[in-house]
C-alpha cells in the first residue's frame, strides 16, 4: 500500500521465515513499470508483514541510480544568415542523463538528404564549443556562386555530438538558409550616348540589370554640365526638360 504501490510485485503473499526458501522472495517491478531515472527517482510504500496474529508495517523506499541510457539530443535544426558571412552559429546539443556534451564533429554518412547533396565540404565546427561555420576560403555569396553555378541559398550540413563516454555520436543534418542582401550595386545595359531629332524632347528610357534577387532601382539625375536640362522619372524615362 502507499503511492507507489501498484508498480511493485512481490510474488507470494506467504514466505516461509526459515529453511532454504526463505531468502529466495525478491521485490521487484511489475512489467512494463520498470524505473527510468529520467521520469522518477525515488519509489515509496508501505509492506505489512504478518504472522497470523500480529501485523508489522514498515515505510520502503527505493532509490533510481542514474545510468547512460540515453543518447545526447541535438536541438539546433536550422540556421538563417545573411551572405558573405563565415560564422553560422552554435549548436545547441543535451543529455538526459546530465551527461556533459563531450565534443562535436561534422559527420558522415549519406552524401545526399531528401534527395539534396550533404554540404559537409564546406562546413566546420568547433569539436568544444560547437560553434559552426564555414570553412577558410568559402565564404557564401549567392551572386558570386550563382555565376559559377555552384549556389544553393539552402546548406545542408550533418554534424555529431558525443557525450559522456558514448563512442557513438548522435547525428542530424541542419539546414542553413542564406539571405540575399542588396550588396550588388546595378549595371547600366542601355547606352551612354543617344541621337535625338531637334524639336523633341523625348530621349529614352534607361534600363539596369541587378544581380541581386528581387531587387529594385530608381532613377535620378545627380550631375553633369547639362543635369538642368533633363529630367527623368524613377522608372527610367529620359526627357528633355529645358
Amino acid at each position: 500500500r502507499g503511492e507507489d504501490a501498484a508498480v511493485f510485485n512481490i510474488p507470494m503473499s506467504t514466505y516461509p521465515t526459515s529453511g532454504v526458501d526463505a531468502d529466495n522472495y525478491i521485490l521487484s517491478f511489475k512489467a512494463g513499470s520498470a524505473p527510468d531515472y529520467e521520469t522518477k527517482q525515488i519509489y515509496s510504500f508501505i509492506a505489512d508483514v504478518n504472522d497470523g496474529l500480529n501485523t508489522v508495517s514498515q515505510n520502503i523506499t527505493v532509490n533510481i541510480l542514474n545510468s547512460d541510457d540515453n543518447q545526447p539530443i541535438i536541438e539546433s535544426t536550422a540556421f538563417n544568415i545573411n551572405e558573405n558571412n563565415k560564422q553560422v552559429g552554435v549548436v545547441i546539443a543535451s543529455d538526459a542523463d546530465g551527461d556533459e556534451i563531450v565534443s562535436y564533429e561534422i559527420s558522415g554518412g549519406p552524401q545526399t538528404y531528401n534527395g539534396v547533396k550533404i554540404d559537409n565540404d564546406k562546413f566546420e565546427i568547433n569539436a568544444s564549443t560547437g560553434s559552426l561555420s564555414y570553412r577558410d576560403g568559402y565564404i557564401p555569396d549567392i551572386e558570386g556562386n550563382s555565376s559559377a553555378g555552384q549556389s544553393p541559398i539552402t546548406y545542408y550540413v550533418r554534424v555529431g555530438v558525443f557525450s559522456g563516454e558514448r563512442a557513438i555520436p548522435t547525428r542530424k543534418v541542419l539546414t542553413v538558409t542564406i539571405n540575399d542582401l542588396n550588396d550588388e550595386a546595378p549595371v547600366f545595359t542601355s547606352d551612354s550616348t543617344f541621337t535625338i531629332n531637334e524639336n523633341t524632347t523625348g530621349v529614352t528610357t534607361l534600363a539596369t540589370t541587378d544581380a541581386d534577387a528581387n531587387s529594385s532601382v530608381d532613377y535620378s539625375i545627380t550631375g553633369g554640365a547639362d543635369a538642368a536640362s533633363f529630367a527623368v522619372t524613377e522608372a527610367g524615362v529620359l526627357t528633355i526638360s529645358g
